[in-house]
């Protein structure tokens, strides 16, 4: 969860997602 959502910024571009959940 953490790696990609961390990792990947497209997470917070198609979608506001907090990193520490994600």
């Amino acid at each position: 969860r953490a790696c990609f959502g961390n990792r990947r910024p497209s997470v917070r571009s198609r979608a506001p997602r907090p990193s520490s959940l994600s």
